[in-house]
């Protein structure tokens, strides 16, 4: 059973790029047509891979795969974000996709997955821009990217797994620890507690 999300109304609509889309007249920075895409695989990232706003400049074009699982970056200089891999619902793999199919921009393997309008890194200069434009669409319900990853940490905490995997799905445990679940038992475990585990709603529905 997944766990429950008050705020899954407002949550939701941020997947579709349309809900960035609509006000981008008000945005301050170079907003191109693309970038609503890009904010919304932002989103994914952080609420449905559990990635922390810390590691969205860090996050390589590599590091996500084109099957279920992607890498998330170790920071050295933050001791409590370690690189590690995690599995991939398949929403995230919906709306990162999206993403990937709309930019223009070239994206080498060891180039930034996160794209900026001039095509550097999307890092941490332009979260706080980003935080404005979540707390503006969702009418300040969702104040922060933090906030996204502090719920995805909140659904695998309330699962209360004892066998490893909620340490690993938080980052609280590496790769190289040596209570290391298979990256098997830690889909099973994600899709049984995040609110999205069987898919976006409406998925597969004609």
């Amino acid at each position: 059973m997944p766990a429950p999300e008050p705020d899954l109304d407002a949550i939701l609509p941020l997947l579709d790029p349309a809900a960035f889309a609509r006000p981008r007249r008000n945005w301050k920075a170079a907003y191109p047509d693309w970038a609503p895409a890009r904010d919304a695989a932002i989103v994914a990232l952080c609420w449905l891979v559990g990635l922390k706003p810390l590691q969205l400049g860090h996050m390589l074009r590599r590091d996500w795969r084109r099957g279920d699982v992607a890498r998330l970056p170790g920071l050295g200089r933050y001791a409590g974000i370690r690189g590690r891999e995690m599995p991939v619902l398949d929403a995230a793999r919906e709306v990162v996709g999206l993403y990937l199919k709309t930019c223009p921009l070239p994206m080498p393997p060891g180039g930034p997955l996160l794209l900026r309008a001039d095509g550097t890194a999307f890092g941490e200069r332009d979260v706080s821009p980003f935080n404005a434009r979540l707390k503006k669409v969702t009418g300040g319900r969702i104040p922060a990217l933090a906030h996204l990853t502090g719920r995805f940490e909140r659904y695998v905490e309330w699962s209360a797994r004892q066998d490893g995997t909620v340490e690993r799905l938080a980052g609280r445990v590496g790769p190289d620890d040596d209570k290391d679940p298979a990256i098997g038992r830690l889909r099973r475990a994600l899709r049984e507690a995040h609110p999205l585990g069987r898919g976006l709603p409406g998925a597969g529905k004609h």
